[in-house]
């Protein structure tokens, strides 16, 4: 994030006055008459301003990728491409906005309208096409409020899921009261107490069991929300080359949506597993009769540790090929504005 809003700034700073300066100064027209041609000057200016920046940048981009890619315990080789990568997107970031700056120092009449119009259109692109971008996508596909949603989980796991099929349709007290006269009739019993199982734990784990449909379906509704309201900022990406860089960093970076969704789900899905395995213990280890049950360490040591297979850098990206064009899109837009304005400059 700082490199997004930073580097774009520094590179404003350094290159705003790159025509428009020589212009005020009139050694343009002195440049010019010697016969240098407008794209030599951009090549000429542009590289100037990229050895500055290089000096700064380029040793911390070459230490870290070598770190990521080859030193023992850092990462993987993935973990390294993801690196070059993130640079790369970066690199054509800077190169966008170079273009960018080269081009309106060209065309601007003076190096102070020059740097009005830069650092508008940075402030624009950076703070506000974002944030508006943010605004939209909630407004067009609202989602509820932490609170309201956990309140419709609690309330329909209450009142029962509207539209399911089997038990999970009744409310939770009728489907708890099937359950245990089921158990009835297996064991030939009248009551919980005579039960040769733990009620308790079995009615925990029915409960749990009915919560996992009902919260599945929820939050795969709120799911589908997030991910319309993501695709709506990207086409928004459109008139800031920052939001769609942005999401690719996110993508490299392992912070993703796509990223965020699996975590989730691979937690989610460790938990299920470890809830119904001690409830499982106790259901056949006590009883409603002898309900103290002391574990030992070879109870708890039957859950696995937890171990997370994070989305390969393939599957990250997947959804985003449209942002990659929209950042590619944008250096050549950059790349000819820039050529265009340094051909029909003004050198006085």
């Amino acid at each position: 994030m700082t490199l997004q809003l930073l580097m774009p700034l520094m590179l404003i700073l350094l290159g705003f006055s790159a025509f428009a300066g020589e212009r005020d100064a009139g050694t343009l027209r002195q440049l010019v008459s010697l016969g240098i041609g407008g794209n030599t000057l951009l090549w000429g200016k542009l590289l100037g301003v990229l050895v500055t920046v290089s000096l700064i940048l380029v040793p911390y981009i070459v230490i870290c990728g070598f770190v990521l890619t080859f030193v023992e315990g850092a990462g993987s080789v993935e973990l390294g491409m993801r690196g070059w990568l993130l640079c790369l997107a970066y690199s054509l970031y800077s190169l966008t906005y170079m273009f960018l700056i080269m081009g309106v120092s060209a065309a601007a009449r003076t190096a102070k309208s020059a740097l009005v119009i830069l650092v508008g259109f940075w402030a624009f692109a950076s703070f506000i096409i974002p944030r508006a971008a943010t605004d939209i996508s909630k407004v067009l596909t609202p989602t509820p409020e932490y609170a309201q949603f956990y309140k419709s989980v609690k309330d329909t796991s209450l009142s029962g899921l509207k539209g399911a099929k089997g038990d999970v349709a009744l409310p939770r007290r009728a489907h708890l009261a099937k359950v245990r006269q089921s158990l009835f009739d297996q064991y030939d019993v009248d009551s919980v107490e005579d039960l040769p199982v733990y009620w308790t734990a079995v009615s925990m784990q029915t409960i749990e069991e009915r919560d996992y449909i009902i919260n599945d379906q929820l939050m795969e509704k709120l799911r589908q929300s997030f991910q319309i309201q993501h695709r709506q900022r990207d086409i928004v990406g459109f008139l800031s080359p920052a939001l769609a860089l942005r999401s690719v960093s996110m993508a490299l970076a392992g912070t993703s949506l796509v990223d965020q969704e699996e975590f989730i789900r691979s937690a989610h899905q460790y938990r299920i597993n470890m809830i119904r395995d001690m409830n499982t213990e106790l259901i056949n280890n006590a009883t409603m009769g002898d309900a103290l049950y002391i574990a030992g360490s070879d109870t708890f040591s039957i859950v696995e540790p937890y171990r997370y297979r994070a989305p390969s850098m393939r599957e990250s990206l997947a959804p985003l090929k449209h942002n990659i064009v929209i950042s590619v899109l944008w250096f050549c837009l950059a790349w000819l504005f820039a050529l265009t304005s340094t051909r029909r400059m003004a050198v006085l």
